[in-house]
């Protein structure tokens, strides 16, 4: 129970289950009263996972990467493909986070055993995970040339990523 709070059923759908919450409780690392997080685990998705320093990636492949800087992008960068950017992630990608926070660098063949520990652990964590599995209508035209997030961040925010859903103040 996250502060006290059962996870109940909600709406008109009484077999609607939630997993357990996993509340770890991460305000004295936030605020600097300690200097290490008791979260060492993160299930971002049901093919990614961050452990500790290491980032997992297991899927078909990961394509747009975002990579930036302090300074990059901004409105006035030139403009780049990022969808050149391709990993192959069949297998499994690697990524130490702290030393490679762009993520530009598999080491998944360096690192075997890590790879395979941290598969059997997304195994593991998926069957808690929840995923929204809502669907939405893009709010970029049928006719875009790239893709919406790209349109998006070209023709309505100035060169920086933003939501892409159709909105009603959009329509």
């Amino acid at each position: 129970a996250l502060a006290g709070v059962e996870v109940k059923a909600h709406g008109d759908h009484e077999d609607f289950t939630l997993p357990q919450v996993d509340a770890v409780n991460v305000w004295p690392y936030v605020i600097g009263e300690v200097d290490v997080s008791p979260r060492l685990e993160i299930p971002v998705s049901l093919y990614t996972l961050v452990s500790g320093d290491y980032k997992l990636i297991w899927r078909k492949s990961v394509s747009g990467a975002g990579w930036s800087d302090r300074d990059w992008p901004n409105a006035t960068s030139e403009q780049s493909d990022v969808e050149d950017v391709t990993h192959n992630c069949t297998h499994g990608c690697l990524f130490n986070v702290r030393v490679d926070k762009a993520e530009r660098y598999d080491i998944s063949s360096e690192h075997p055993t890590l790879l395979q520990a941290l598969k059997m652990r997304l195994f593991e964590v998926r069957e808690y995970y929840y995923s929204n599995e809502d669907d939405f209508d893009e709010a970029c035209p049928d006719d875009a040339d790239v893709p919406c997030p790209c349109w998006m961040a070209t023709n309505r925010y100035d060169g920086y990523y933003g939501p892409y859903a159709k909105l009603d103040e959009y329509k």
